[in-house]
């Protein structure tokens, strides 16, 4: 991956072959898009596992992670989705492979200066969660 300081590539983005440009975070950045051709190892199927995980437990509150982790996400110079996926991903998924489960006592979906509520619900609707 590049990041190009001065706007070089004369600050065009999009896809030439196998590289994409794209600006992020105000940087344009320069990547090539891999492919595996080898046999994933166990290693990177527990990580394959996890981030599935992770992106269908958190995809349908994405609204509320966007609140929620925010701030910490500019910070940090990342996306409010990338700090929750990685906080999520490290400290709410027990088990071992392939019977990786989410710790539900353990999941955070707000980072920050907020005081946490001791009596927080979630109770499981036909249509979700309801807070």
């Amino acid at each position: 991956m590049a990041i190009f300081r001065n706007g070089s590539n004369d600050g065009s983005t999009g896809r030439n072959g196998n590289k994409v440009t794209y600006l992020l975070y105000g940087k344009l950045v320069k990547r090539t898009i891999g492919l595996r051709t080898d046999k994933p190892t166990v290693p990177v199927l527990i990580s394959r596992q996890v981030t599935a995980l992770t992106t269908a437990f958190l995809k349908p509150v994405k609204e509320f992670l966007t609140i929620g982790f925010e701030l910490e996400g500019r910070l940090n110079f990342k996306s409010y989705y990338n700090i929750a996926s990685s906080y999520n991903r490290l400290n709410a998924i027990s088990g071992s492979y392939p019977d990786q489960q989410i710790d539900f006592t353990k999941v955070l979906f707000s980072q920050g200066k907020m005081p946490v509520i001791p009596t927080a619900l979630v109770n499981i609707t036909d249509k979700g969660l309801n807070f």
